[in-house]
């Protein structure tokens, strides 16, 4: 999304979100862990935090999209998968 956004013949507003488009939650994560690594144990408390921000937000990208055509190229499990293999070839978190 940056490099598009910096390659761009034209960008029409001074500011854009950069993300995924959708909500993403502590507990969409600790399932891709589950799925992908066996024997993986992720733990979280039932519920939002008292001081949460309500119901899911997420960034809209729409102007990103627009201007430049960005399509996200990660998906949850791609994301866990990758910094798995990520950990697992000696890197340090």
């Amino acid at each position: 999304a940056i490099a598009l956004l910096q390659v761009a013949p034209r960008l029409r507003h001074p500011a854009y979100n950069v993300a995924s488009g959708t909500v993403l939650t502590n507990r969409d994560v600790a399932a891709a862990i589950t799925r992908l690594v066996p024997g993986a144990r992720t733990e979280l408390p039932e519920g939002r935090g008292p001081a949460g921000s309500g119901p899911g937000i997420c960034l809209d990208i729409s102007r990103l999209r627009e201007d430049t055509g960005y399509q996200p190229g990660y998906d949850t499990d791609r994301a866990v998968a990758d910094y798995v293999a990520w950990l697992r070839a000696g890197h340090e978190r």
